[in-house]
């Protein structure tokens, strides 16, 4: 199993230590068992390949805010509850404040 996987993984999991192992232990058997299944997948359906790219992208990118997020917070004491997806329709001038 590559290192990318792994990390991938322990990003998806966000610090949880089931999700974690339940994530490595699938990846690991779906990289034994079904690897020669998933490549004639990717050659017959590419498109498969830009989800999963896309998934990838938005969990690093997710990482990457939290992190620096995290640190901001904890050094300048501002905007500790917004998430990415919040901050990104926060920075766009999208509320989305609950109606009623």
């Amino acid at each position: 199993m590559s290192l990318d996987n792994v990390l991938a993984v322990a990003g998806a999991a966000k610090g949880e230590p089931l999700v974690l192992i339940v994530g490595l232990a699938i990846a690991v058997v779906l990289m034994a068992v079904a690897a020669h299944f998933i490549a004639k997948l990717l050659v017959r359906y590419p498109w498969i390949t830009w989800i999963g790219l896309l998934i990838i992208l938005y969990v690093a990118l997710d990482m990457i805010y939290r992190g620096s997020h995290e640190v901001t917070c904890q050094a300048l004491g501002f905007g500790c509850s917004e998430g990415l997806f919040e901050a990104i329709l926060n920075r766009l001038g999208i509320s989305i404040a609950p109606s009623g």
